[in-house]
């Protein structure tokens, strides 16, 4: 593919405001305001690192989906995805238990 040049002011993504105090509102982030501080955060708050698996149970449409992307990928963290048609504590808390093979196949990285 071929890389377009940006700039860190260019926009990113739009998300909506909660809603919570009136209408939802649609607010734009750019490169560096939104990315760039998940990047940090992924980091130093989360400590993610390359040998880490990242598994965020948010549902997609939420603001936390994108900060699992954001956070994860640049410091080369592995995204583990379970597709689930609703919340269900009793499947998520089962996964690392029925799947390790999975989890631990995603740690290690590619195989030869």
């Amino acid at each position: 593919h071929n890389c377009v040049r940006t700039k860190s002011r260019d926009p990113l993504a739009i998300y909506f405001t909660s809603g919570t105090t009136g209408d939802p509102k649609m607010v734009e982030h750019s490169q560096s305001s939104y990315g760039l501080g998940f990047v940090a955060s992924g980091r130093r708050w989360v400590a993610l690192t390359e040998s880490d698996i990242f598994w965020n149970t948010t549902d997609t449409g939420w603001v936390k989906a994108a900060w699992t992307l954001f956070s994860a990928w640049p410091n080369g963290s592995c995204i583990f995805v379970h597709e689930l048609p609703r919340v269900d504590a009793k499947v998520i808390l089962n996964v690392p238990v029925s799947e390790p093979e999975a989890l631990s196949d995603r740690r290690r990285g590619p195989q030869p």
